[in-house]
């Protein structure tokens, strides 16, 4: 039984990573640019600047999911001497004996190193993904003028506010642990996620209130389109991160249940909290899936075919000149 439950999750482990390698590897198309656009009618410089954007996310989106896979592993093989794959039995030797009469173990399947490779990698991920748009919050240099055009509404609201409400049940959770255990351990291992929601709601403001450096109208639709779509990225990432803590704060808390040694009834509402807390990468994974600005090559196709056709080519692409006063 253990056996067969063992190979389901291995299973599930490999599809996760599969998913997650697909979706990192994608490259950026011309067709990415005109999904953002709305239209295939862009002039060059208009597609090199969108394919740009989308090179710079992508890139940040890799390295940071590789980057945290490397830090999962040399984390796994510090804290247990060695790589454990998939919660195989392993040796304690003690002073005087070692060999044929050492102690065999068996591993849990959460300390192995398939099992934190998958979390690891979607943080990874959702941070570079945040990373990439960091730059966002620095003033750009150049004339800016006020503008009476109505600044364009949060995108995915309902998403923001289910991912605000999981990050506060995940405070409390961590809170809650802290006052019951006499320790913040939980707490701060939710730094990394907490500090992902904080950097996606600093990046959506500056994505809304950010001043924009004065452009022709042409250039000034692009940039419009480019924040559109960042936000909606941003969004989902941080839908992503709350995800993310919201399942590692249930498993400490299934974990504080398990060893509290409460009534029956108590013990399975524990199994539902590690179990649904271990799973929740995959939502999380679904997110950052969600968030990429590289769709696939049919999903391209179908969502260009249900934009607006009402767009002018851009033909001109420069800075205005500089005025002079006489």
């Amino acid at each position: 039984m253990s056996f067969a439950v063992s190979l389901i999750g291995l299973i599930i482990v490999i599809i996760l990573l599969a998913v997650l390698i697909t979706t990192m590897f994608r490259s950026p198309r011309p067709a990415d640019a005109w999904r953002i656009a709305g239209t295939p009618v862009i002039s060059p410089p208009a597609q090199s600047y969108y394919l740009g954007c989308i090179r710079r996310h992508t890139n940040f989106r890799r390295i940071g999911a590789i980057a945290m896979g490397l830090l999962a592993l040399i984390s796994t093989l510090l804290a247990g001497a060695s790589v454990t794959p998939w919660g195989n039995t392993g040796t304690i030797c003690t002073a005087n004996v070692c060999g044929d009469q050492a102690t065999r173990v068996s591993q849990a399947l959460g300390t192995s190193m398939a099992i934190a490779l998958v979390p690891a990698c979607v943080l990874g991920a959702i941070l570079g993904g945040l990373l990439a748009e960091t730059y966002r919050l620095r003033q750009p240099t150049g004339v800016r003028l006020a503008s009476l055009d109505a600044r364009e509404p949060r995108s995915l609201p309902r998403r923001a506010y289910v991912a605000w409400s999981m990050t506060a049940l995940t405070l409390a959770a961590g809170i809650a642990v802290w006052v019951t255990e006499s320790t913040p351990a939980l707490l701060v291992a939710l730094v990394p996620g907490l500090l992902a929601v904080l950097l996606a709601e600093a990046i959506q403001f500056a994505l809304t209130y950010r001043c924009r450096p004065v452009l022709i109208e042409d250039a000034m639709n692009a940039d419009r389109n480019m924040r559109r779509a960042v936000s909606e990225s941003v969004t989902w990432v941080e839908l992503g991160a709350a995800t993310l803590n919201l399942g590692w704060a249930a498993m400490a808390v299934g974990n504080l249940i398990q060893a509290l040694s409460l009534q029956n009834w108590t013990q399975a509402f524990a199994i539902i909290f590690i179990i649904g807390g271990f799973f929740s990468v995959i939502p999380a994974l679904i997110y950052v899936h969600r968030s990429s600005l590289v769709k696939p090559p049919g999903k391209q196709t179908t969502e260009l075919a249900k934009t607006s056709k009402d767009y002018l080519p851009i033909t001109r692409w420069f800075m205005p000149p500089a005025r002079t006063t006489s």
